[in-house]
């Protein structure tokens, strides 16, 4: 029986790639869009949230935190005139904005920045509809939320891309080496065997001999005849005819005759 030492197959490749990578390219977009808007709303919802006061001069309340720059926005109005005092009872000077901010028909007016946390008394006098005291708009933070979720939206699709191509190449080379028609696999090393050449040890036998050489002799058995000469004669068996050009061999005396040239008796 003809023996081969076939390479053993080694485990095919898992889905989970090809899972991963489609999932990493679904949600990395979502995340990435969640994050951008999470940002803008966050830094926004203080302005909406923040109550609406008259612009009639009455004095409102305004807790505000150290170092953190508020703003006064105004809806639309033309001219308007406000006050600020601080916790211990100083005027605060605030500064005018230059930066087109609007928020839900709310425009960024006045700035001011509190050097220290407390309730700030804020009163504004003109012929806006109202006003609304709260943080201005985070620009940094804003544009650092948006080039995040660029960057995971980004990142997201090329790396589930990337290892979906890897997956599915994987799995196509484990198919063409072990999978269904696929040609045997041998050890590093290992010859591939030889068509055409039986590849059954005979056991008690010496090496295979080439094609066109005489077969070997077993152990223990006479040696073979060279070519061209005469097949040697079995015992009990007579000798064969001579060749032609060659004398006739000498026939053993027979018992019942005598030799020749035997003396003759008187």
């Amino acid at each position: 029986m003809t023996q081969q030492n076939h390479e053993p197959a080694k485990k095919q490749p898992s889905n989970a790639g090809i899972v991963g990578g489609i999932a990493l390219m679904v949600l990395a977009p979502v995340i990435g869009v969640i994050t951008i808007v999470g940002t803008s709303v966050s830094s926004v919802g203080d302005i909406v949230a923040s109550p609406t006061y008259m612009t009639d001069g009455s004095v409102y309340l305004v807790v505000a935190e150290q170092d953190t720059e508020m703003g006064i926005w105004l809806d639309d109005a033309d001219s308007v005139s406000c006050s600020i005092i601080d916790p211990s009872g100083v005027a605060v000077n605030p500064e005018y904005s230059f930066l087109d901010s609007t928020v839900n028909d709310y425009e960024l007016y006045q700035t001011f920045t509190p050097s220290r946390s407390g309730q700030y008394s804020v009163a504004c006098n003109g012929n806006a509809d109202g006003f609304k005291v709260a943080p201005v708009l985070n620009a940094a933070g804003l544009a650092t939320g948006i080039i995040a979720g660029v960057l995971m939206i980004i990142v997201g699709i090329l790396g589930g891309l990337a290892l979906l191509i890897a997956t599915v190449v994987r799995k196509l080379s484990w198919n063409r080496r072990y999978g269904p028609g696929a040609a045997p696999q041998y050890p590093t090393g290992q010859p591939y065997p030889q068509y055409g050449i039986s590849q059954t040890p005979q056991y008690g036998s010496g090496p295979a001999q080439p094609y066109g050489a005489p077969p070997a002799q077993p152990y223990g058995a006479p040696p073979a005849q060279p070519y061209g000469a005469p097949p040697a004669q079995p015992y009990g068996v007579p000798p064969a005819q001579p060749y032609a050009g060659q004398p006739a061999p000498a026939q053993p005396p027979s018992p019942a005759q005598p030799p020749q040239n035997w003396p003759l008796q008187n």
